[in-house]
């Protein structure tokens, strides 16, 4: 909702100035940030991203959004490990302090197994932007794919009681409950997250939840139906693990290769994709 939000506000005055470094900057990261999250099919907003970087950095070779922004798309779209450090570097020079930087350099870190890094980038993101939401659950996220599962539920529960309307800590907590096992536990989560939000994310999590507690018409039944709407196929691989489809697990893994999705980057780290 926020990404929209920014691109619905900066279009308008984009328009107006075209050759506004801040608004191609905005913009840049709207875009690279909607892909990252698996909201959209990377390939459209990369090139949008791409695009707008490419003329902030023209107009304004310092504006750390854009830095961030050419980060993420050298990151996750074109896995160039060196010159993707080499932007967040250069956007944490121009501004130390920027919590977004340090936000997706903790991804950085984990794909190139350092988890320490990662967990000290993702913990300093959470301490300079602590009324942040997201910035609180990527911490998690990021303690729950170091395998520190305990602590990535305490941080889960900790993100439901400032916030027990926020859907990515009812998300969280299901992933953790799961990979140890606390399978119900698990369900009731992942049921409030999706209660919470209409995305494919929560849906195929509750597939593969069901799945493994063995109740197999359920979890078909709860399968996503095929429509227009992008669907990560990432999401859709773990959903087909909890079902004992490896088969099917792979087909979507490959597709998620293709697309180019962020997530594919730690499927060996995610517990569920073990049996592979």
């Amino acid at each position: 909702v926020a990404v929209t939000g920014v691109q619905t506000c900066a279009l308008p005055i984009f328009r107006k100035n075209p050759h506004s470094a801040a608004i191609h900057a905005a913009l840049a990261l709207a875009a690279a940030t909607q892909s990252f999250y698996g909201l959209t099919p990377p390939a459209r907003d990369v090139a949008l991203a791409s695009k707008h970087v490419r003329r902030a950095l023209a107009l304004n070779p310092g504006s750390t959004e854009a830095l961030i922004a050419l980060a993420l798309v050298r990151f996750y779209w074109e896995h160039d490990w060196k010159g993707s450090r080499a932007a967040f570097a250069a956007a944490l020079h121009h501004d130390p302090n920027n919590a977004l930087a340090y936000h997706l350099l903790a991804a950085w870190y984990l794909a190139r197994g350092e988890d320490g890094n990662a967990v000290a980038a993702a913990a300093k993101a959470e301490a300079l932007a602590p009324r942040s939401l997201l910035t609180s659950s990527s911490h998690g996220w990021i303690l729950h794919l170091a395998g520190r599962f305990d602590e990535a539920i305490a941080k889960a529960r900790h993100l439901i009681a400032r916030d027990p309307n926020y859907w990515r800590g009812y998300f969280s907590l299901a992933l953790s409950l799961t990979a140890i096992g606390r399978l119900e536990e698990a369900r009731e989560a992942i049921d409030l997250a999706e209660a919470l939000i209409d995305h494919p994310m929560p849906r195929l999590v509750r597939v593969h939840i069901l799945g493994r507690l063995g109740d197999t018409r359920a979890a078909l039944r709860a399968m996503p139906k095929a429509s227009r709407r992008y669907t990560p196929q990432y999401w859709t691989a773990f959903a087909q693990m909890g079902l004992g489809n490896t088969g099917a697990a792979l087909k979507a893994l490959e597709r998620s290769v293709r697309y180019r999705e962020w997530f594919v980057l730690f499927v060996r780290r995610d517990p569920a994709f073990g049996p592979l």
